[in-house]
């Protein structure tokens, strides 16, 4: 950066220096006059011994200032510039007399900113052996420069980025030089590395078919007779050898005289959007067979017209040829009511009447209709209106389906879910009269059991004794089992009353039951505040007492069991992740142990009817337990599901919603 015309030069300065001497009042008051911070560095004690008043005007600093930092001149250096200014004040060292040296650096100003400056300097004094002394610097402000040449930068860069985003070039040809400058852009979209690559004069002849070229130059040719801007679509080649299609378009710009002064151009890359016009346009085509295929069309109407506007499915599915049909057919309200019989003409009437009173924004509507080949067919319209900003209806968009054999897929099904039905009920009532009748016959059992090891004890001997204990083991393995399946039989019958129910109730009630095998195992029962719910309080005391059993029963050896209950309320993240409906709130209430466990691939098994992981040796149970819970889960229109490691224990969680 070089000095202003108007600045003094360092020589001009040391001369007027060696001249006059530091006593010299007027000559102090001439250099405080040049804009320029006039310095004296002492390079024995690296001190400033003179400093002119512009440190003020530009700086801030008073003489004050300077005099508390001991003359130091590094307390003017800017800290990130130090290092340089140090490495810079070593090289006047070496100068010869009548010799420069400059660098640029910045210093602080006293309101905490910094300014950039130029600073030339020379030996002003050297001593006794020759060295330097003394030297004299020049200082002069360039931040206004720094600052006007950075902003430049910034907004070519700015629009270097506009154009790398936007994929567009652009280009100037001057008429006087007939010289084409092209931006970094153009450069981009023609795909060259380095800018020197390519003549800005040629580039449109290396790079377009040549009919294009004629056809391009031809309207900046006529553009310029009847002084309108041109635009034009074609393709060309990069020079990496891709296809793109591009959009042009110039402005010409004529000098005070009229005559031709220069053309401005801008070149945008429309590759990707042609592609997807054309995708588009095979994009109609398929929704037009899809429509065919899928047996749908969609419609829209405005409101003051009576005539619709169809798709080509609404053709297909009122039996017409769009191909044919479509320039003779007036689609309007007698077009349907030709293809309705009187009841759905009613049907269809009645509809409108009450769309015509309604405010909603959207109707469906189920109707018959007999096509123009006499075939019956059941339709199915989704409409909504579209309004204005005065909510004034403006017209009518919707799609039509056919559901012909959809209705009978669902008076089919309606069948089977009826036959369904009653195979259940069978089913139910089955179990639980064969459950019921089961318990007569294993009374029998256990009372003649009983008798007759209280009798005959003695007369049985060992193998006898044995056998018996067996009998009547798997006696009471039976009944646990009658037990649980008419227990799990009465899950199923719907009637049982729903009320709200604080949980910390109903968990203290289960507490209770269990109060002896929970001194025996010495198992600690702790839980936060739960939630008050709508439920079944028999299933939901169910619930809490099959899993706290299965807590106690599959203990670790040798380990007093701690049992966990939490519950906190579902997030939406959490909504979605387990298919649970948006609106309605849930709660997830978890059981956690510090049990044996279980391999992770069972977390479904365990759920499933007489499904057991350990033998009945080991531990007790008929195997429904957990069955059960699922079913009072699913009652609440809720679930379970478990998590666990082996050794690690495990945790059981139930979703369930706060109202029924």
């Amino acid at each position: 950066m070089s000095n202003s015309d108007n600045n003094p030069s360092v020589n001009e300065i040391k001369f007027l220096f060696e001249t006059n001497g530091d006593s010299n009042v007027f000559f102090h008051k001439l250099i405080d006059f040049f804009p320029a911070i006039i310095y004296v560095y002492n390079a024995d004690n690296k001190k400033l011994s003179y400093i002119n008043r512009k440190v003020t005007d530009i700086l801030g600093y008073e003489y004050s200032d300077i005099a508390a930092w001991d003359n130091d001149l590094m307390k003017l250096v800017l800290p990130a510039d130090a290092e340089l200014v140090k490495q810079e004040l070593e090289k006047y060292n070496r100068l010869n007399d009548g010799e420069n040296h400059g660098y640029s650096c910045r210093l602080n100003h006293k309101q905490g900113n910094s300014k950039y400056f130029t600073t030339t300097g020379t030996v002003l004094r050297r001593n006794n052996e020759g060295k330097t002394a003394a030297v004299l610097f020049v200082a002069n402000d360039i931040s206004n420069e720094i600052q006007s040449e950075e902003e430049t930068k910034a907004l070519k860069a700015l629009m270097n980025d506009r154009e790398k985003l936007l994929q567009f070039g652009s280009w100037v040809w001057n008429a006087e030089t007939r010289k084409t400058e092209l931006s970094d852009g153009m450069y981009r979209l023609l795909e060259y590395s380095r800018p020197e690559t390519v003549t800005p004069n040629d580039f449109y002849i290396h790079h377009l078919l040549a009919g294009d070229r004629e056809t391009l130059a031809a309207k900046v040719r006529r553009a310029i007779e009847e002084k309108k801007e041109f635009h034009y679509t074609f393709p060309l080649t990069t020079a990496l050898n891709n296809k793109k299609i591009v959009f042009t378009i110039g402005k010409i710009i004529y000098n005070a005289d009229g005559t031709l002064k220069k053309i401005l151009g801008v070149m945008h890359d429309i590759t990707e959007e042609t592609s997807i016009h054309n995708e588009l346009l095979h994009y109609k085509e398929t929704m037009i067979e899809k429509e065919k295929l899928l047996g749908y069309g969609t419609w829209e109407r405005e409101m003051n017209n009576p005539i619709f506007n169809w798709s080509e499915g609404m053709y297909y599915l009122f039996g017409y040829d769009p191909g044919i049909d479509k320039e003779k057919l007036r689609i309007d309200d007698d077009l349907y009511n030709n293809h309705l019989t009187e009841d759905q003409k009613k049907k269809l009437q009645d509809f409108k009447e009450k769309v015509a009173v309604s405010k909603d924004v959207s109707y469906n509507l189920e109707y018959e209709i007999i096509t123009k080949n006499n075939q019956v067919k059941t339709l199915e319209s989704f409409a909504k209106i579209t309004r204005d900003e005065n909510n004034k209806p403006l017209k009518f968009i919707g799609t039509t389906r056919d559901i012909s054999q959809l209705k009978d897929y669902e008076q089919e099904l309606q069948r089977k879910i009826k036959e369904l039905d009653r195979s259940n009920k069978e089913l139910e009532e089955f179990a639980y009269v064969a459950s019921h009748d089961l318990q007569e016959p294993l009374r029998k059992i256990t009372t003649f059991g009983e008798r007759l090891q209280a009798k005959f004890e003695k007369e049985l001997g060992d193998e006898g004794k044995i056998y018996l204990t067996r009998m009547m083991a798997g006696a009471e393995n039976m009944r646990l089992l009658i037990e649980n399946l008419l227990e799990f039989s009465r899950l199923s019958h719907k009637d049982q009353p729903f009320r709200k129910c604080n949980l910390n109730i109903l968990l203290k009630e289960v507490q209770a039951e269990l109060e002896l095998i929970t001194e025996e195992t010495n198992a600690r029962i702790s839980s936060n505040e739960l939630p008050a719910l709508e439920v079944v309080p028999s299933q939901i005391r169910q619930l809490f007492n099959n899993l706290i059993s299965n807590a106690i029963k599959f203990r670790a050896p040798g380990i007093s069991p701690v049992i966990t209950i939490t519950s906190q309320k579902i997030s939406s993240k959490e909504k979605k992740e387990y298919s649970l409906s948006a609106e309605a709130a849930f709660y997830k209430i978890t059981v956690t142990d510090n049990g044996i466990g279980f391999e992770q691939g069972y977390a479904k098994k365990i759920f499933q009817i007489f499904q057991r992981l350990h033998g009945k040796a080991e531990y007790t149970g008929s195997g429904i337990g957990l069955t059960i819970c699922k079913k009072i889960a699913e009652n609440h229109n809720g679930l379970i599901f478990a998590t666990s490691t082996p050794g690690k224990g495990a945790s059981f969680t139930v979703i369930l919603p706060e109202k029924k």
